[in-house]
């Protein structure tokens, strides 16, 4: 069956197809405004999620060591005002040990101590929203000054699967930041490893990018890359970002 050629109208005559062809027009018309200004629509490259430039925005955040659990490590959260970047700062240090302290009747107390760590509290304790949502973005990264150690970074995500009350599930990744001079640190999302309690889940499952509940930094014995002592860590903002050359990084 051959085509159907539709007439063309000559100038100053109207035929029955002009206003579907005008229609036509006006709808690529459409097409071509919106694919032109898609960019206006999609989530910025990069987004501060914690700034800690005051006292309020430490207050977001506790600090946990195993002296809950038996050990003898300790660890604060402070703000300096005056931080070495020239903006306000979180500074997170202590002593990392690996001692025990005498046991108590009833109480849980670890086989291997030796950690200390930080973690945002749940937003809707200080936003409107429940969740942090990263699914637009494929790096979180870290402005930080550090002091040689190797820390790591933990993503706690809602599972939807899992009945009322389950923690969260807790995605972790090293964070590599040099001694004495600030830098920015970005590691890919798909560099998270989804853990149960030190131990690394080998199920291939997917973060849920859009129901994340806390972030949070630690350090521990336990990962054999840390030694007992100070540590110290300068925080003066968390991000997330957008990378559109990340598979040639990671490659």
């Amino acid at each position: 069956v051959l085509p159907r050629v539709l007439p063309r109208s000559k100038p100053g005559v109207c035929t029955t197809y002009d206003p579907v062809i005008r229609m036509w027009r006006r709808a690529v018309s459409s097409v071509k405004k919106y694919v032109q200004n898609v960019s206006d629509f999609r989530s910025p490259e990069e987004v501060t999620l914690f700034s800690f430039a005051s006292q309020a925005d430490c207050a977001r955040w506790e600090v946990f060591t195993d002296s809950q659990l038996g050990g003898r490590s300790v660890a604060e959260l402070q703000h300096d005002p005056k931080g070495a970047s020239g903006a306000g700062v979180a500074v997170f240090s202590g002593e990392l040990s690996g001692e025990k302290e005498g046991v108590k009747p009833g109480q849980r107390v670890l086989r291997k101590t030796g950690f200390c760590g930080l973690r945002s509290l749940s937003p809707d304790s200080w936003a409107a929203e429940p969740y942090l949502d990263l699914e637009p973005y494929n790096v979180l990264g870290f402005k930080v000054k550090g002091d040689g150690r190797p820390y790591l970074a933990s993503i706690r995500t809602d599972n939807w699967s899992a009945p009322p009350g389950a923690p969260p599930d807790l995605w972790q990744a090293f964070v590599f930041a040099p001694a004495g001079e600030w830098t920015r640190v970005e590691v890919p999302l798909k560099r998270f490893i989804l853990t149960w309690r030190g131990r690394v889940i080998e199920q291939p499952l997917e973060m849920s990018t859009n129901r994340v509940v806390s972030l949070g930094l630690s350090l521990a014995i336990g990962d054999k890359l840390q030694k007992p002592g100070a540590f110290g860590l300068e925080i003066e903002s968390i991000f997330a970002a957008r990378r559109d050359d990340l598979e040639d990084i990671m490659s």
